[in-house]
């Protein structure tokens, strides 16, 4: 669910990052509802397996099983917008420093970095998932 582009997950895993936003509005439903509860995937390389049987998903998450996964999150909330119409303080939900000068412009960047050149140009409508970080059993 969470780019490896600017160690997105490891936001996510401090407690820093707390919503994301997902094109697609035009094309599908929300992929996910609130309440639900969500895998954060990892590799297998990241889990310390190493052992042949698991070589697809030794370095893309992609073929690992949820089940094995140890982090999850709670999805709080689902809304749908324009990804320019984001507030200064969901760009701090979304993992921007408090300390950068412009959030906006700084977000801005990012998610053109995460999504390709010209994504927050193109003003697309999305899904901003808000959530938490479930602990550790």
């Amino acid at each position: 669910m969470f780019s490896e582009v600017c160690n997105m997950q490891n936001l996510v895993l401090r407690e820093v990052k707390m919503m994301t936003r997902r094109l697609g509005v035009e094309k599908r439903p929300p992929r996910y509802r609130k309440g639900e509860t969500v895998a954060i995937a990892m590799t297998y390389k990241e889990l310390g397996m190493k052992d042949k049987k698991h070589k697809a998903g030794y370095k893309n998450k992609m073929f690992v099983s949820p089940e094995l996964m140890p982090y999850r999150i709670k999805i709080t909330g689902v809304k749908t917008e324009r990804l320019q119409d984001i507030s200064v303080e969901d760009c701090y939900l979304e993992g921007v420093p408090r300390n950068a000068a412009d959030p906006i412009k700084y977000f801005s960047e990012l998610i053109d970095k995460i999504n390709g050149k010209g994504t927050w140009e193109r003003n697309p409508w999305v899904y901003a998932y808000s959530f938490y970080l479930l602990k550790k059993e």
